[in-house]
């Protein structure tokens, strides 16, 4: 089994927003693994159902390629936006 990058992103949301109004906390589990690699996924799911029987569970699942587009995307706006910058400070 190869990952490039695998990474866990554990909250919890204790506002006291709709999930608290629903008597709820939901752990977000994120993980970044190749897009068609099944096995690593489940393995991810059924260890954290493990360690958190009684919490509900949510995984996001990303794989590299898209998790790249982000990035790029982000570096992208934040280069637009120094260069708007830049031009109202011209003026």
């Amino acid at each position: 089994m190869q990952i490039n990058k695998i990474l866990f992103n554990e909250t919890f949301d204790e506002s006291n927003g709709i999930n608290s109004i629903l008597g709820y906390q939901e752990r977000v589990i994120k993980a970044i693994v190749k897009k068609d690699d099944e096995n690593t996924r489940q393995v991810i799911k059924d260890y954290f159902i493990k360690k958190y029987p009684k919490e509900n569970l949510r995984f996001d699942f990303m794989d590299e390629e898209t998790v790249d587009k982000i990035i790029m995307f982000g570096i992208a706006e934040y280069q637009e936006r120094q260069r708007l910058r830049g031009v109202l400070n011209e003026r």
